[in-house]
């Protein structure tokens, strides 16, 4: 993929950062971050996605100022990986905010922008754990699990606009989300995943080219698991 316009959220570390990396020597890239960091090169916004009014805010203010976006991942996300009833009430409410309505508000926006251009591509970073359906995950598996949902309909909505909508479930990535769940023993993890390996920037960037490509105005609605689940 290049010489495209993409917004990518949690672009300041993780598999957004790897994201940005991988694409910005040949397109233009907006990270929007709660930070607002991110490597040197790109267009950085700062947007605390688990606050509606921000995401709001920011949104409509990118849109105006980049109305040529050709390309949304939906990437950012947290995990508190906690038995519910041990979940405080604050940590259900950011993981649904960050992971799911966040991403809504934002999709609203940027989806107005490419349909009045007729074109435009969302992909959704979601996952694999409403699959493995681990305990202590339920917030964040039902939030990834209604995100993919989500894109399955807003794809049907968008599709006559020349817009697809798809959903990208990593298996499992090196990253500090990575440690959480693992707590610093990843092989926990590495044994629920059939191939038995983390993926990597080669991989999801593979899925991602697939779901951009100019002739993928047929693929909509579909959901790639990476390793195997």
């Amino acid at each position: 993929m290049q010489d495209r316009v993409i917004l990518v959220t949690g672009a300041s570390r993780g598999l957004g950062r790897q994201i940005v990396d991988h694409y910005a020597p040949a397109n233009r890239i907006i990270g929007l971050s709660r930070s607002g960091t991110g490597p040197e090169g790109i267009s950085l916004v700062s947007c605390n996605l688990a606050a509606p009014a921000d995401v709001a805010t920011v949104a409509d203010n990118l849109c105006r100022r980049w109305p040529d976006i050709d390309v949304l991942i939906n990437n950012a996300a947290i995990l508190t990986s906690t038995p519910i009833a041990l979940m405080s009430d604050g940590d259900i409410l950011a993981q649904v905010q960050t992971n799911l309505v966040g991403p809504m508000l934002l999709t609203k926006r940027v989806l107005k922008v490419m349909m009045r251009r007729r074109r435009g591509r969302i992909v959704n970073v979601v996952s694999m754990s409403h699959k493995l359906c681990k305990p202590g995950d339920s917030v964040y598996a039902a939030t990834k699990a209604a995100l993919e949902v989500f894109g399955k309909i807003v794809n049907i909505e968008a599709h006559s606009y020349g817009i697809t909508v798809n959903n990208l479930a990593v298996s499992a990535s090196p990253s500090g989300m990575l440690e959480q769940i693992t707590k610093a023993n990843p092989k926990n993890i590495r044994a629920m995943i059939p191939h038995d390996q983390f993926a990597d920037i080669t991989g999801i960037s593979a899925v991602i080219d697939f779901f951009c490509a100019d002739g993928a105005g047929d693929v909509g609605g579909q959901t790639v698991f990476l390793g195997g689940v």
